[in-house]
């Protein structure tokens, strides 16, 4: 045997070579940052007339194994360390379609020479999925009891839920402006220069329009008072709600009534608890507080759970904000979100701070400013005039 030619692979050392007709494939070591490690390149030559580097194969793990495809010469197989056995029974190698291949060379390979079988947990048998037709569900109440339910009313009465939809007249609709799901019309009372609010206050009977409830419905709500009478549920008259008296009213007498639990009002109507009825609070303010730190809450809530300022803007919102924060699951929800600094008006962030107060206070008094600072900025509440506090003329005076 003699040398015919001589090639420089790898600087390093070759790892794994191989041959098919007049191709050479090699795989082996390079330097990087001074330390051998396995090349990332696999140089296949061409030993036709003279020897010459054919291509490189790029192989990011690095190569330390290759062979040409026993039928199809233009295919190499590349092999790294990582994937192999330690008994070489079996390779594992990922796709391009994103699956796990698992090659073996029989059909019972071996892992290892100390395998141990694996002690997988006990399955738990699911409990008997229940129907109504089952003997353990809930039966029917009048089976039982003989008794009405509570929510028990005629149904085929008509009854009017909330308040009757408004009156817009027929030469306001032809000006309506449509922007995504608000309408917009100007305000027919405004007039340039005028004072803020005028326009509003003017037009406010035009806008408070609403449609009369028909003599038939108040017949169907006299019929479902007297059937809820008849089944011994508590009545509340609608008609006298205007009668209840929001805040503390001195009747002329002694102060004796003032502790009892209930007043009688005028035709029969109940009037509200006194722990109910609105404090009127008397304090004397110092310079640079406000009557809210100088108060002391605690005397009128002896109870862990906190209130809400009601001497801002749009307070209105404080009795959604208390129902809210009652909901386990919208309070888990809001506690749990991480406010971003960088977004200045974000509802989310506004609540978890609020939620956060309302779960810490333990019966003193929080503010939901931050809040509704946050709501003032949102555009679909300002066009239907939800908000209050508006020092300046806007487009509620302008638009209806």
């Amino acid at each position: 045997y003699k040398v015919e030619h001589r090639l420089t692979a790898h600087s390093g050392g070759l790892e794994a070579l191989d041959a098919r007709g007049n191709f050479v494939a090699t795989c082996g070591y390079g330097t990087r940052l001074g330390q051998v490690a396995l090349d990332n390149m696999v140089k296949v030559f061409d030993l036709r007339s003279a020897p010459r580097l054919l291509n490189t194969v790029p192989f990011r793990p690095g190569s330390s194994l290759l062979r040409f495809h026993p039928k199809f010469s233009s295919t190499l197989l590349i092999g790294s360390q990582a994937g192999i056995f330690t008994l070489g029974e079996m390779m594992a190698f990922g796709g391009s379609g994103g699956y796990a291949h698992l090659w073996a060379t029989s059909a019972t390979p071996r892992v290892n020479m100390a395998s141990q079988p694996l002690d997988f947990p006990t399955l738990t048998a699911k409990p008997p999925r229940l129907t109504e037709q089952d003997s353990f569900a809930l039966p029917f109440p009048y089976e039982i009891t003989q008794s009405k339910l509570l929510s028990d009313f005629a149904f085929p009465a008509p009854m009017q839920l909330r308040q009757p939809p408004r009156i817009i007249p027929p030469a306001l609709l032809k000006d309506v402006r449509q922007v995504e799901f608000v309408g917009y019309v100007a305000n027919p009372m405004y007039k340039r220069g005028a004072a803020s609010g005028e326009a509003t206050k003017a037009v406010a009977a035009l806008r408070n329009m609403r449609h009369q409830p028909k003599q038939a419905s108040l017949n169907a709500a006299a019929n479902a008072a007297r059937t809820r009478h008849a089944l011994a549920l508590p009545t509340f008259h609608l008609g006298t709600l205007r009668l209840l008296e929001l805040h503390h009213r001195s009747r002329g007498g002694s102060d004796s009534d003032k502790s009892s639990p209930r007043h009688k009002g005028p035709r029969g109507a109940t009037w509200l608890p006194s722990r109910y009825r609105l404090q009127r609070v008397h304090v004397q303010r110092q310079a640079g507080l406000r009557w809210a730190d100088e108060f002391d809450f605690t005397y009128y809530n002896r109870t862990r759970f906190a209130g809400l300022e009601n001497g801002v803007a749009n307070c209105y919102v404080n009795s959604l904000v208390q129902v809210l924060f009652f909901v386990p699951a919208v309070r888990k929800a809001m506690l749990s979100i991480i406010p971003e600094p960088e977004k200045e008006f974000s509802l989310s962030c506004e609540m978890s701070l609020l939620f956060r107060m309302l779960y810490t206070a333990r019966g003193s008094v929080c503010q939901a400013s931050n809040l509704f600072r946050a709501l003032r900025q949102n555009k679909e509440a300002a066009a239907l005039g939800l908000l209050e506090g508006h020092a300046q003329q806007g487009p509620r005076d302008k638009d209806i």
